[in-house]
């Protein structure tokens, strides 16, 4: 296609680009001239991520063809900053924690730029309508709206740089307001190439022939990998290895990579990806989870008993795992109970909704070794993955994590980074990936549809006696993480209740799908719904207040929980208090209006890691960790400030590293909660190893015994008469020309699990919750009964976090995780036909807007746990009791008991129809 010269004004700088006709402004702006501020999510101008201004107007970069921009001007994010001072909507938006992962950060930057150049003073309702188009999944857009107001009103506060408890500003949040942080996608090498996959078309079927002749005869199409290219017998997975890179003799859902295509440009990859032919014999699809049980149904996985897994694996037929808890005497306890209540629940698929997709790139040099750029939370876990599923040993693969923009699980499992190392070893060249919005929702991982049946017994005195039952998950073709996300949601389905007497099952069953993984508490949000639901069903039904039953079987201090692990620092009674009190629990109510309580607990996560903590020259200290951040900034925030705190430093004197596989310390990556206490722990260990080597090092030099020296702020100094011995810098500078060398701390740390009765269990990936935090939520909402439609007034959520090392990043989890649950709640439904996605796009699955929140109030309360200044895992119990809470509400509103999700108005219609 022909391309022409035109001149561009951007940023004030006349820019001269030569651009075909049909070439976008994004594309234009991004891969011409390098301003990689400008994200794309979704191709189709529904996130608002690339939003630029052209003569000072909000338009979408991705549906912008460039020609439209010529001789206008044209303001990206890197041009917001002016005279090398920061816009003040720049500086609000750091001072008061709107930025989490980033992504969606330089779209609202520019539409509220636009906006405040109109109206200087708007409104609240003016803010999120402004922003109705840019949608964030991190921040629930609380903080986004409240900076705005702060930079129209001249009242951005100042943000302190040390001390446990006070809320910083995040290291990374500059180069995120100002364009500068890059993520998977934003990465670039000469001589690159560019990828597509092909996926299958069909849910289940054997693959008969793949013939690429076709595509690589096109010019410009540098190569081509099939699966028969693959060693046949490796394989890979999170719970269970049953996955291959590329499908080789069977297909089992729609959109399972069959081939991966390289060639000079995007378009020109996905064309040729179109034209690779597969002959599939088709077989019959395995779509319900009634499919997958039925005794003649046909086998999603025939070898299912060879696949290799890492712990006491209950599976069969389609049960891709099973488990058990049974504690007491389940059946003795029912008989004597004086009411037995039993119901079935039914949860559906929804999607992570990270507005930055999948990106990688690879590059592999002669010798075999291949770097990967990457948006994955667990870079270590895809050096392993990778090595399993391709048989490369570990040494040739190096992977490097990128900022990335947003995750919520959907990152945890390999992305697009197999196929890239693929094709760049093929091609010798450089090879990029960005999967599109489309392949996001038929080629990832999102949350597992559930159903599950409880059976709860009860006294007439209030008293909860026994609980039992079965949760079934759709883990979809895979297993992915569906084996573990089964038994948490065991754990949940019990609640935090003092129960003597447990029978639970768990099945994760295969079908023709997508294959399910993690999604913001794995197990949590489908258990949720369904045990906090009977807890009201039953309240109900007996004429209790929901809070008083509540209140009468939570657990405490010392009681048994799960599978008999013994509690400690429970928060759970305040949690549930302040709940009630923040939402008015007794306080009158208007027609149509309800209350809804729910309360869970979570894990506060595990698993490996290892940090170091360097002194440099100047006195400042460097933090070396394999960990990556997804957005919640544990690592931007309480890390630095456990380290400074340690060692006597401000925050900003402490450096951050990234993440690289081949220089970094061990981390098992970001999610299940682990990143304040476990990579916090070690980072506090660390930097206490460092402090110690200081004060070692400085009695050597001033000739004083250890004992009488002391590290003060930036030095160290007598214990007596407080006498400055020696600044940070002198150490650090003497110690860069001793024999003893320079200094640094380093640690490892995994922790031990709580223990679990032995008995109680089996088929339990993870039988206890590491330092488990507690969690209440209240929701207040209006039905419009004529419509259906649950408008939500407020929500309240209190949370035991232990300690609140970084408050403002705490409860900015907090509101992002409602939202993500009233989307879950409300409106979000991955939905499909016969395994094939019917509304794979931002269009058609909704997720909430900033004029769909309620107001939402926090309670931080503080149980102090044995990790790292008493923390405990925050991220993702807060999605995980919003639709339970909604549903109470919405029962105490109408009478109607919602048994399925989501609660759609037409949904929540129709029901209150069949009770009219």
């Amino acid at each position: 296609m022909m391309k022409r010269g035109i001149e561009l004004l951007v940023n004030g700088l006349l820019r001269e680009v030569y651009v075909a006709p049909t070439e976008t402004l994004l594309f234009c702006l991004r891969e011409r001239l390098g301003l990689m501020g400008v994200k794309e999510g979704c191709g189709d101008g529904e996130c608002g991520a690339c939003t630029v201004l052209i003569d000072g107007e909000p338009h979408h970069a991705c549906l912008t063809l460039v020609g439209e921009a010529e001789g206008r001007s044209i303001t990206t994010i890197e041009g917001l900053a002016a005279d090398g001072r920061l816009h003040p909507l720049q500086k609000a938006f750091i001072a008061l924690g709107a930025v989490q992962c980033g992504f969606c950060t330089p779209g609202v930057l520019m539409v509220a730029k636009a906006l405040l150049d109109r109206n200087p003073h708007p409104t609240e309702a003016e803010i999120r309508q402004a922003i109705a188009g840019n949608l964030c999944r991190c921040t629930g857009y609380a903080k986004i709206v409240e900076a705005i107001q702060a930079a129209a009103e001249d009242t951005i506060p100042d943000t302190p740089l040390s001390g446990l408890g006070e809320s910083i500003a995040r290291r990374d949040a500059l180069e995120k307001v100002t364009g500068g942080a890059l993520f998977g996608a934003d990465v670039s090498r000469p001589n690159q190439l560019w990828g597509a996959l092909v996926r299958s078309s069909v849910p289940h079927a054997r693959i008969l022939s793949i013939d690429a002749s076709t595509a690589l005869a096109l010019p410009g199409v540098a190569g081509v990998v099939t699966g028969q290219e693959l060693p046949p017998d490796l394989f890979y997975g999170v719970d269970m290895y049953d996955q291959q890179v590329l499908a080789r003799d069977k297909v089992r859902h729609i959109g399972e990579p069959v081939a991966v295509v390289a060639a000079e440009t995007p378009e020109l990859a996905h064309n040729a990806a179109q034209l690779v032919r597969v002959e599939y014999e088709e077989l019959p699809g395995i779509h319900t989870l009634d499919d997958a049980l039925a005794p003649d149904a046909t086998p999603v996985h025939e070898r299912l008993l060879d696949y290799e897994v890492g712990w006491d694996a209950i599976r069969y037929g389609n049960v891709c795992s099973e488990t058990h808890i049974d504690r007491g005497d389940f059946d003795k306890a029912l008989a004597t109970c004086d009411h037995v209540f039993t119901h079935t629940f039914e949860t559906q698929i929804i999607h992570q909704t990270y507005i930055e997709p999948h990106a990688s790139l690879a590059e592999a040099t002669p010798d075999g070794k291949v770097t990967i750029w990457t948006t994955n939370q667990k870079p270590f876990a895809v050096r392993r993955y990778m090595s399993n599923a391709l048989g490369w040993p570990m040494t040739h693969i190096r992977v490097i994590g990128m900022h990335i923009g947003g995750g919520f699980g959907g990152k945890l499992e390999l992305g697009l980074e197999p196929y890239c190392a693929l094709l760049a070893k093929k091609t010798g060249r450089p090879v990029k990936m960005v999967m599109s919005r489309h392949e996001e929702f038929i080629g990832a991982n999102p949350r597992h549809a559930s159903r599950t049946t409880i059976t709860t017994g009860v006294n007439d005195d209030m008293r909860i006696v026994c609980r039992g039952g079965e949760v079934q998950l759709d883990t979809g073709a895979f297993s992915g993480n569906g084996p573990t996300a089964v038994g948490l949601a065991m754990f949940l389905v019990l609640g935090p209740y003092r129960l003597d007497h447990v029978q639970l099952a768990g099945r994760a069953l295969y079908t023709n799908k997508p294959s399910s993984g993690s999604c913001r508490g794995p197990g949590g949000p489908q258990a949720v719904f369904a045990g906090e639901s009977q807890i009201d069903i039953i309240a109900r039904e007996m004429g209790w207040d929901s809070l008083e039953f509540r209140l009468a079987n939570i657990v405490g201090e010392g009681d048994i929980a799960g599978a008999g692990q013994r509690l400690a620092n429970v928060g759970m009674r305040e949690c549930l208090e302040k709940a009630a009190e923040g939402i008015g629990w007794n306080d009158p109510k208007k027609p149509d209006q309800g209350r809804g309580l729910a309360c869970s607990w979570w894990t506060s996560g595990g698993w490996a890691t290892a940090a170091q903590v360097n002194l440099n020259e100047d006195g400042t200290v460097t933090l070396v960790t394999g960990a990556v951040d997804i957005g919640p900034g544990a690592k931007f925030t309480s890390m630095p400030q456990m380290v400074a705190e340690e060692l006597e430093l401000s925050v900003d004197q402490v450096i951050i590293s990234g993440c690289d596989t081949d220089s970094s310390p061990y981390d098992h990556g970001d999610g299940g909660s682990r990143m304040t206490y476990n990579v916090g722990m070690v980072c506090k260990m660390a930097a206490a190893e460092l402090r110690s080597a200081i004060i070692e090092r400085a009695a050597l030099l001033c000739g004083v015994a250890v004992d009488e020296l002391d590290l003060i702020p930036g030095a160290i100094a007598r214990r007596d008469g407080g006498e400055t011995m020696l600044t940070l810098s002198q150490i650090a500078e003497e110690s860069r020309t001793s024999r003893k060398g320079p200094l640094s701390g380093q640690a490892s740390f995994l922790a031990e699990m709580p223990h679990s009765v032995e008995g109680t269990y089996r088929g339990l990936t993870y039988p206890a919750f590491l330092e488990p935090s507690f969690s209440a939520q209240a929701a207040q909402v209006r039905v419009d009964k004529q419509t259906g439609r649950v408008e939500v007034e407020k929500m309240v959520a209190a949370m035991d976090v232990g300690r609140a090392i970084n408050p403002r990043a705490v409860e900015g989890q907090l509101e992002g995780g409602i939202a993500m649950g009233l989307g879950y709640g409300l409106m979000e439904e991955v939905k499909m036909e016969d395994g094939k996605v019917l509304n794979p796009n931002l269009l058609d699955y909704k997720i909430p807007t900033a004029p769909d929140m309620p107001e939402i109030v926090t309670y931080l309360v503080e149980h102090p746990s044995a990790g790292p200044h008493g923390v405990k895992g925050v991220g993702e119990p807060p999605a995980s009791l919003p639709g339970a809470a909604l549903a109470n509400a919405v029962a105490d509103a109408t009478g109607l008991r919602v048994f399925k999700l989501p609660m759609t108005a037409e949904a929540v219609r129709a029901a209150l129809e069949g009770i009219e």
